[in-house]
């Protein structure tokens, strides 16, 4: 049977991160519903140590799914050595645990989830690997540019911004592409890649735009991927998401679920305070789905931590530090 992987990166502590628990019921429910059974033969999910344990109780109501939970402190020892208050970049370490699951992940290509996202048509292998290559969705450079640009700096090579490159989240990255890319900034660097994109916390560049910039500047995206779906198809995003929260209220489900959104996956973003009870509220028609209890307690000192934390990177950022 044709197969890819999946992973996802998953914390529920601190800032929005406690409502992860109820996008990902919405998330699993939407696999149920829409997805080929038996595409994903292995779901890893990355977990913080000290989250492990509640996550793997939560983790039970979606055990339908082939999931198997990894420790960060496991593989990314790393991570313990950039533990000051500003070093410390969610955005970032999420972004290093998607390429490292590629030295984990069984099949040739891997679809990266996040928490905030559902899907809303039916989807099967050969709607997202065509002739061999996976299907990505890109959008034009300058949407993005400072990432672009910081990835070309770490590279060392033009981001050709007057090109297209990959988006966010949803995509299906090569297990050999990232695995070439990381091996290409260690052997620049001399260190371990994920130490030099730890190091690197003042400057926005992302798993995406390093993974496009490293593909393109080979000359090989061609060999890997493709931007088109085939003859009626579908594309990986779903024609309406919602990045701001004045975006959701206007948000038509009856269009996300009908055959007028040619896009398989629509993202809520976590960071716009909508919660999965207010998505819950206005998708039951199409997709009904049963939250799990969960704690939203957040702690005051993390959130002043990490605002303090963004506030000094960016600071350093102006002064070139």
């Amino acid at each position: 049977m044709k197969q890819i992987s999946a992973i996802m990166a998953l914390k529920i502590k601190g800032r929005h991160y406690p409502h992860n628990v109820g996008r990902c019921d919405i998330l699993f429910e939407s696999l149920r519903r829409f997805m080929d059974k038996g595409l994903i033969s292995e779901f890893i999910i990355i977990v913080p140590p000290e989250e492990a344990e509640e996550i793997a109780i939560h983790a039970r109501a979606w055990s339908d799914f082939p999931i198997r939970l990894v420790s960060e402190d496991k593989y990314l020892e790393k991570f313990r050595e950039f533990n000051k208050w500003y070093e410390v970049r969610p955005w970032h370490r999420q972004q290093i645990i998607k390429l490292f699951c590629a030295e984990l992940v069984e099949n040739d290509f891997f679809i990266v989830f996040d928490p905030d996202m559902f899907a809303t048509q039916a989807f099967g292998y050969d709607d997202l690997i065509i002739d061999g290559k996976s299907l990505v969705q890109t959008e034009p450079k300058q949407e993005h540019s400072d990432w672009w640009e910081s990835s070309g700096t770490i590279l060392g090579v033009e981001p050709q911004m007057s090109t297209t490159g990959l988006c966010v989240t949803p995509e299906i990255l090569s297990k050999e592409v990232c695995i070439t890319l990381t091996r290409r900034i260690s052997d620049k660097f001399k260190k371990s890649w994920y130490e030099v994109l730890l190091s690197s916390y003042t400057i926005n560049w992302t798993e995406y735009t390093l993974y496009w910039t490293h593909l393109e500047s080979e000359a090989r995206v061609d060999a890997f991927h493709t931007l088109t779906p085939r003859p009626d198809g579908l594309y990986l995003h779903a024609s309406q998401n919602v990045w701001l929260y004045d975006q959701f209220a206007p948000l038509e489900f009856k269009l996300l679920f009908s055959d007028q959104n040619h896009g398989i996956f629509c993202t809520i973003q976590s960071n716009t305070g909508v919660t999965p009870q207010d998505i819950l509220k206005r998708i039951s028609p199409w997709l009904p789905v049963q939250l799990q209890k969960y704690s939203i307690e957040t702690n005051r000192a993390d959130k002043l931590k990490e605002f303090v934390g963004a506030v000094t990177r960016r600071v350093m950022q102006k002064l070139g530090l």
